[in-house]
């Protein structure tokens, strides 16, 4: 498809928890995540839960959405 064709849909083309925009959560996504364990920071991508922190519950989020 060209330019004009294809329109992005930010509901439907965006994969929660796909950290690294690969259109999988995968390994890369998990090391983003163990990556960033402990205070979000600046790696708020990895906070799923927005919470303020990487933790287990942003990691069980990740396992959740694997695939």
């Amino acid at each position: 498809m060209g330019a004009y064709e294809y329109q992005f849909d930010p509901v439907e083309d965006v994969i929660f928890a796909d950290l690294n925009s690969d259109g999988v959560v995968g390994i890369l996504d998990l090391l983003g995540v163990l990556a960033a364990w402990g205070d979000a920071g600046n790696n708020w991508l990895a906070d799923l839960d927005i919470d303020g922190d990487v933790g287990i519950f942003d990691l069980l989020t990740l396992l959740a959405h694997w695939g």
